[in-house]
C-alpha cells in the first residue's frame, strides 16, 4: 500500500512539473509575441512617422521656391533643422542640407561618357587638400573616373575591373554613376582615414546636364569654395565669398557671383571655368525618429523641379550614411 502511494505521489509530482513546464513555455512564448507585436507596431509607427518628415520636407522645398527667387542660401526656412520634439510615444527630428553646395563625384566623367576637366582638378585639389596622407590624390582622383565610365580602359593612374577582381572577395567597376557616396571606399587606393576626412565634402546625386552640379556658393562650405578653381588665388577669393554672403545674406545671381569673381582679382578666362550658381535642385532629408525602444534612420534624397514647382524623391536609405 505504502509503495503504491508512493508511485501516485511520484506521478502526481511529474505531471505538475509537465504542467508547470508547459505553462512557463506558454507564458514566454506569450511575451515573445507581446515583444515582438511591439516592435513591429513600434517600427511601423516610427516608419510613418518618417514619411511625414519627408512630406513636410517637400512642402518646405516648394513653399521656398514660390517665395523667393534669388536663389538658395543658408538663412532659408529650409535650412532650419527640427530639433528632437516630442511626439504621442518619441520624438522626431530632421534636417536638409543641399547637396549643391557639395562636390558631385558624378560630375567627373559627362553624359557623353567624357572627362569633366574641371570637375577633375576639384576633385584632386579636395584630395590633396583635405583627404589626408593616407593616399595618393592623383591615383585616387583616376580610379574614381574609371569606376563611372562604362569602359575598361585605364585612365592614366586609374583602376578597373583587373584591379578589383583579384581582391577577396573580387568585385568589379560599376561602370555607371556613383549611387552613394559610400561608393567611394570601394575605389583602389582610397583609405577609410581619407574618406572620413573628405566625406563632408563630396556628395552624388544625378548628371542631368553639366550645369546640374555647378557649386551654390551661398551654400557651400569654405573648403569647397576654396577648391572651385585650380588657381592659387581661389583660395583668397574663397575667403572673400564665405564674408560677403555671411554679411549680406546670399548672392541673388549667377551674374552678381561673377562680377565679384572678377571685383577680386579673378579673370574673365578664369571666371569661366568657375562652376558656379546660386541656386539648387538637390537636396539631402536627414530624419530620425525615436519610437519606444526604436530609433529609426533614413535619408530622402530629393530633387526640386522649379519649372513645375514640385519635388521628386528618388532614394530612400536607412542608417546613418547612404
Amino acid at each position: 500500500m505504502m509503495r503504491q502511494r508512493g508511485i501516485a505521489l511520484i506521478t502526481v509530482l511529474v505531471v505538475v512539473a509537465i504542467i508547470s513546464g508547459i505553462a512557463s513555455s506558454v507564458i514566454l512564448e506569450q511575451q515573445f509575441a507581446i515583444r515582438r507585436t511591439e516592435n513591429l507596431l513600434h517600427g511601423n509607427q516610427g516608419i510613418l512617422y518618417l514619411f511625414a518628415l519627408e512630406t513636410w520636407a517637400k512642402e518646405v522645398l516648394i513653399i521656398d521656391a514660390s517665395k523667393s527667387a534669388a536663389g538658395d542660401h543658408l538663412q532659408e526656412e529650409w535650412s532650419k533643422a527640427i530639433p528632437p520634439m516630442a511626439v504621442e510615444g518619441g520624438s522626431v527630428s530632421g534636417k536638409i542640407q543641399d547637396l549643391q553646395g557639395l562636390f558631385n563625384l558624378n560630375s567627373l566623367v559627362k553624359k557623353t561618357g567624357k572627362i569633366s576637366i574641371d570637375a577633375m582638378q576639384q576633385f584632386r585639389c579636395l584630395l590633396t587638400e583635405y583627404a589626408g596622407s593616407s593616399i595618393s590624390p592623383d591615383h585616387v582622383a583616376d580610379a574614381t573616373k574609371d569606376w563611372i565610365d562604362p569602359d575598361q580602359n585605364v585612365e592614366a593612374d586609374g583602376a578597373e575591373d583587373l584591379d578589383y577582381l583579384s581582391r577577396d572577395p573580387g568585385y568589379r567597376s560599376a561602370g555607371q554613376y556613383f549611387i552613394s557616396p559610400s561608393e567611394l571606399l570601394l575605389i583602389d587606393g582610397m583609405s577609410y582615414e581619407a574618406w572620413q576626412n573628405i566625406r563632408p565634402f563630396v556628395t552624388v546625386y544625378p548628371v542631368l546636364k553639366e550645369e546640374s552640379s555647378y557649386i551654390n556658393v551661398n551654400t557651400a562650405p569654405l573648403e569647397v569654395l576654396k577648391c572651385l578653381n585650380s588657381d592659387e588665388d581661389s583660395q583668397a577669393i574663397a575667403g572673400d565669398i564665405v564674408q560677403y554672403r555671411d554679411e549680406t545674406a546670399a548672392f541673388e545671381s549667377g551674374a552678381e557671383v561673377i562680377e565679384f569673381l572678377q571685383q577680386s582679382g579673378a579673370s574673365d578666362a578664369k571666371v569661366k571655368t568657375w562652376r558656379i550658381d546660386v541656386e539648387s535642385s538637390y537636396f539631402l532629408l536627414a530624419s530620425a525618429v525615436v519610437f519606444g525602444n526604436h530609433e529609426l534612420r533614413m535619408h530622402h534624397l530629393l530633387a526640386r523641379d522649379l519649372e513645375k514647382d514640385r519635388v521628386t524623391v528618388l532614394m530612400r536609405s536607412f542608417g546613418d550614411e547612404w
